[in-house]
């Protein structure tokens, strides 16, 4: 065999390991898509009346969430990380912090805004708030005996958390994120803090 011959040889074995490479792993990036496809959990949807839909869409802004809040609901403080759903609190008109922390950020979130439940404990306690982008500004909404209250945090959730143990005089242990669609407020993941 010539040299041109033995060049055209490696080059197509090379091509043909290449292509045999290839196509391996796509079929293995087939087979793991189908698995994590059949692993996945079925998310339950919540579906709402138009009328809660509608009046949701009219609290478009932080500080008219924040005032529907107060002008319409009462603070029952409660135990437990699972909260009602955004048109059951609506119901009731009163709740726990998880409660109002699972509305505020469904709301915002509804709304286009960055958000999230935000929970943080505290030797056994645990306490919800809403963690916001408002005009790109860090923001969060915590509630008490009192109402609903918007306040400016730093730039981190180390930030939050300072501002939290500054306000309620405790030391915070640990914190988690909840997305802003879920009513379980048990975050999946907690840092410690």
């Amino acid at each position: 065999m010539d040299k041109k011959s033995k060049k055209i040889l490696i080059i197509i074995t090379i091509l043909i390991v290449i292509l045999f490479g290839f196509l391996i792993n796509n079929k293995y990036s087939d087979i793991q898509s189908s698995n994590s496809e059949t692993i996945e959990e079925p998310k339950e949807e919540i579906v709402y009346s138009d009328d809660f839909e509608e009046l949701i869409s009219q609290l478009n802004t932080s500080a008219r969430l924040v005032d529907f809040l107060n002008d319409n609901f009462t603070y029952s403080p409660r135990v437990g990380s699972n909260a009602l759903s955004p048109e059951e609190f609506f119901e009731e008109k009163k709740g726990g912090a998880q409660d109002f922390a699972s509305f505020a950020s469904y709301v915002l979130h509804k709304n286009g805004f960055i958000s999230f439940s935000f929970v943080y404990e505290s030797k056994g306690n645990t306490y919800y708030a809403v963690s916001l982008r408002d005009t790109d500004l860090p923001k969060y909404i915590y509630f008490d005996n009192e109402g609903a209250h918007i306040v400016s945090h730093g730039w981190s959730f180390r930030d939050l958390c300072q501002k939290e143990e500054e306000r309620l005089g405790i030391k915070i242990e640990r914190y988690g994120t909840v997305s802003p669609t879920s009513t379980n407020l048990e975050p999946q993941e907690w840092v410690n803090y």
